[in-house]
């Protein structure tokens, strides 16, 4: 915000868990008055009007969520075998 750059390029890895509460976080201003970084002596409240949000040009999505079809990976016999021990066990009529 404070070196002056308008036009970013926003590369996201994974599709995060909260990520529309992190963009929102990042256009809203902040609620406390602290110092600026490169003044000193200056206080920033950014409540005021003249609050300055990022501009995000391009979003992208390196790894993004598969909607389509995916293939699990098979279990071997013994944990088959101790998936069913587990799952008569636990079996309890009410």
């Amino acid at each position: 915000m404070y070196s002056g750059i308008n036009n970013m390029h926003l590369y996201v890895n994974n599709t995060p868990l909260y990520f529309q509460e992190i963009l929102n976080s990042i256009h809203l201003p902040t609620k406390s008055i602290y110092s600026h970084p490169f003044l000193s002596n200056h206080l920033v409240d950014e409540s005021a009007e003249n609050f300055k949000s990022f501009d995000f040009k391009y979003v992208s999505f390196t790894r993004p969520k598969v909607y389509g079809y995916i293939k699990w990976k098979k279990k071997g016999r013994l944990k088959r075998k101790i998936a069913k021990r587990i799952y008569s066990v636990n079996r309890v009529l009410d």
